[in-house]
């Protein structure tokens, strides 16, 4: 279960993008072959990665333009992910194209074959080691080519499947399904559909649920014109007997477009919840940069009211981008997929990182491969997913392994904002003292701190800055700054020898002045303080950290 705190809400505008990537691995398939198309979808829970391959052809070998689907697990150990577990449907078949979409929760794996008759969705379990096909799952009413599994989400003992082409009021209108483990067994418990849906809405198209809420996306509702789109949010009534699913029920809560809504942005292309939070994708908008550029809408659930807080457009968007055709949410961070983003060549895709502030959501990273070509479209539709410090993103037509054999790649947020340089030096307190930032580098936002830790307990010292790295003896330690900026007032350690400092954009000399930093610009920091029990200087330095700023 996700949690944030609530959100002091300010529009923001978009900020230009840092240049740290925090690259940690490249995830390819054990067999990977030509046009598998591993990395179609994926999904994180915990230190267990799953990977959809559509066009995997594991149910039936022979046939290497089978196409019947293929999941793959992956498991993180001491920080690195290695493949666990290849799974595939007991009955699948030529054109199933399982891995459509797939959500993993604890040790239970969920995915979609929604080419398989009217569709499918399999539950896999693990238990004693081994990973175990639980249930084959279907809708009831469904019919040929409904597409039952394009889109699934699971929390604890719930799964949400979405029907983007059920044609209860009309063809292709959607629908979605919620399903509870009752004794062991999944049980469809309620049917779900638009207060005000019409033919053509391909409600279902994304889904997700996280705790007693289901956000269900409607990328051709047809609201004020053409695909201008919907999201739609319902909220559990426990109703009969507390805490018995069996009799639960999912009304709709809330029927959301956005602010700027218009013909063809297509709303709801993607949605994800986190807390109180939903974000929202409209890959087909304008924000003010060309046709298809692309915007993610942010809400905020306030009084049982989900309200719109924030538009989110990247700061280099141009016309085709498709910013918005993924999202993904956890706590303070959201990953924006932009499959039509061109990084230097056509079509290379990239997916944007916004990190929350006191002013809202503001763009502090833009991912790429590390082999990102020409087409390989890195952020399209399920193919970015954060929680926690880790970001995945997935390029569905890499040819690293194979031809269009498909990619993913795994990122640390930890340690984005800056770049450490410059030997820690020992002192009387243990191995030494070392700083980090905190916050964002967005000179607009104005939450940038400083930290430096393992310096000496209740002891005075001083934050500086410089423009240039050096390396020369100083005291017990290192200079690594020149010439010296002082931010003042000297602070004193807390009793664990820690020592923060807020840095304020908007007075002397971070503000004003010769030293004033400013957007585009790179400066070192560093953290003198005393040091008495060492002897000689009686003073050391901790390393020193380079951050590169933005709007």
């Amino acid at each position: 279960m996700k949690r944030i705190c609530t959100l002091v809400i300010l529009l923001a505008a978009s900020t230009a993008p840092a240049t740290a990537q925090c690259f940690e691995q490249q995830l390819l398939a054990s067999d990977a072959a030509d046009v598998d198309l591993f990395g179609w979808s994926v999904d994180l829970h915990g230190d267990l990665m799953v990977l959809g391959s559509l066009r995997g052809d594991d149910a039936c070998v022979s046939n290497p333009e089978c196409n019947s689907g293929t999941i793959y697990v992956f498991r993180r150990t001491a920080g690195l992910w290695a493949e666990e577990a290849k799974l595939f449907h007991s009955d699948g078949a030529i054109g199933d194209e399982l891995g459509q979409d797939v959500a993993v929760y604890g040790e239970r794996v969920v995915s979609g074959a929604h080419m398989k008759g009217a569709g499918a969705a399999y539950v896999w379990s693990r238990a004693s080691g081994a990973w175990v096909q639980e249930q084959k799952l279907t809708g009831s009413g469904t019919q040929m080519h409904f597409h039952f599994g394009h889109s699934v989400s699971i929390d604890g003992e719930t799964i949400v499947v979405g029907t983007m082409r059920d044609d209860h009021q009309g063809e292709e209108t959607g629908s979605a399904y919620v399903f509870t483990l009752q004794n062991g067994v999944w049980i469809e418990q309620d049917y779900l559909t638009a207060s005000d849906a019409g033919a053509g809405d391909r409600y279902g198209r994304s889904c997700d649920i996280q705790g007693d809420f289901i956000a269900i996306g409607s990328h051709r509702h047809d609201g004020v014109g053409g695909d201008s789109g919907s999201a739609y949010v319902y909220e559990r009534d426990d109703g009969g007997t507390p805490a018995d699913p069996a009799d639960d029920s999912w009304p709709e809560a809330a029927a959301l477009v956005p602010s700027d809504t218009a013909p063809g942005i297509q709303f709801g292309r993607c949605v994800d919840l986190s807390g109180n939070l939903l974000v929202v994708g409209a890959d087909a908008g304008l924000n003010g940069s060309g046709v298809d550029t692309g915007a993610v809408y942010v809400f905020f659930r306030s009084g049982g009211a989900w309200i719109e807080v924030q538009k989110l457009t990247p700061s280099d968007g141009q016309a085709g981008d498709a910013f918005g055709t993924g999202v993904s949410i956890d706590g303070t961070t959201i990953l924006v997929g932009s499959k039509g983003h061109d990084a230097g060549v056509a079509e290379t895709g990239a997916t944007y990182v916004f990190t929350r502030t006191n002013l809202g959501f503001f763009e502090t990273a833009k991912l790429l491969g590390n082999d990102t070509v020409t087409g390989d479209q890195v952020g399209h539709e399920n193919g970015v997913h954060v929680i926690g410090n880790t970001a995945v993103i997935t390029s569905r037509f890499s040819d690293t392994a194979a031809s269009i054999g498909g990619s993913a790649y795994t990122f640390t947020l930890d340690d984005c904002l800056g770049s450490n340089y410059c030997d820690v030096t020992p002192n009387s307190a243990g191995s030494g003292a070392e700083i980090r930032v905190a916050g964002v580098q967005s000179i607009d936002a104005n939450d940038f701190t400083l930290i430096t830790t393992g310096a000496i307990p209740n002891k005075v010292g001083l934050y500086f800055y410089g423009p240039n790295q050096v390396d020369i003896p100083l005291g017990n330690g290192k200079l690594c700054i020149s010439p010296v900026v002082r931010l003042n007032p000297p602070i004193i350690t807390d009793s664990t020898g820690v020592a923060t400092r807020p840095v304020d954009f908007t007075v002397f000399p971070a503000g004003s002045g010769a030293n004033q930093i400013t957007p585009g610009s790179t400066w070192n920091f560093q953290y003198w303080f005393r040091d008495p029990p060492a002897g000689g200087a009686e003073f050391n330095l901790s390393n020193g950290v380079q951050v590169s700023f933005i709007p």
